[in-house]
């Protein structure tokens, strides 16, 4: 048997990745997150995993990105519902 999909997944085309992270471009509170979009956009990275990066992660011409860490989150024990 197959599982259930738990949700759809719709994957942004190059114009709306763009959209996405010119209109959080515009905002002053938001504009830090416009390379962490396109970065995960275009080099498929985790969530953790743009998080993590640092400068020394990209090389001096900016072609190769270097992915060696990754957040991770563990449940809480002490919260209901955590297994």
């Amino acid at each position: 048997m197959n599982p259930k999909v738990r949700k759809q997944v719709k994957i942004p085309t190059t114009v709306e990745l763009h959209g996405i992270a010119d209109k959080l471009g515009t905002d002053e509170r938001t504009s830090r997150f416009r390379a962490l979009v396109l970065l995960a956009g275009w080099c498929g990275m985790r969530f953790g995993e743009v998080t993590e990066l640092r400068r020394r992660d990209f090389a001096a011409d900016c072609t190769v990105v270097t992915i060696s860490r990754g957040v991770t989150h563990r449940a809480d024990p002490n919260t209901p519902g955590a297994d």
